[in-house]
């Protein structure tokens, strides 16, 4: 009994934002939003100026991308792909292993030692299997919400909030309240898959 309410105690955790995320998350949306906005609201402000901004920018990044190009060559590419690629194999060999050790950790070897009466091999079988899934489909939803944030919400919200501050409405402060929620609930959410993946009701904790 005494260690279902600790496991209960830990899944609501889990689930549940803490108090940094509380504070951070919505800070972070607002600074996020403003600052993927501000060239858009400058060109409406002033269109002259940006132009001139703009031009500058794009010649200094310009510039560095031929100093980068001097300095690593075409190799340059070639080492962010393959930087990528490592990451996604590196991902998946971790769950592979972690997996296997968690599988290894929970069933010991039962030949020539005594175990308690109460121990289920079966059950724990179960478990490590359910454990197992639950990891490969939070790693699946972690993919495809990774792709429906990038295309679908991150534009709707900054749109949304864009559209607030350049409209100067009743419902601007709405809009603008509304815009920074979706955010931080979208990566409050990317925080609740990554905890399935490592089975932890805290990542940094």
């Amino acid at each position: 009994m005494e260690s279902q309410n600790i496991d209960t105690k830990r899944t609501n955790r889990a689930f549940t934002p803490s108090k940094l995320e509380l504070i951070a998350l919505p800070i972070f949306s607002l600074l996020f939003l403003t600052g993927s906005n501000a060239f858009t609201y400058f060109r409406t402000v002033d269109d002259v100026n940006y132009l001139v901004v703009t031009d500058y920018m794009q010649a200094r990044f310009r510039s560095a991308l031929g100093t980068i190009d001097e300095l690593l060559g075409p190799t340059a590419l070639t080492v962010l792909f393959w930087m990528v690629v490592g990451l996604v194999v590196y991902v998946i060999a971790w769950l592979i292993y972690t997996t296997y050790t968690a599988y290894k950790n929970d069933i010991p070897v039962t030949r020539g030692m005594v175990v308690p009466k109460e121990y289920n091999q079966s059950k724990v079988l179960h478990e490590s299997i359910a454990r197992f899934l639950v990891r490969l489909i939070a790693t699946i939803l972690f993919v495809v919400w990774m792709y429906t944030f990038f295309a679908e919400i991150l534009p709707y919200a900054s749109r949304t909030y864009l559209a607030a501050i350049t409209s100067f409405s009743l419902s601007s402060l709405g809009m603008i309240v509304w815009s920074v929620l979706l955010l931080s609930a979208s990566v409050f959410s990317f925080f609740l898959l990554v905890r399935c993946i490592v089975l932890r009701d805290r990542v940094f904790s």
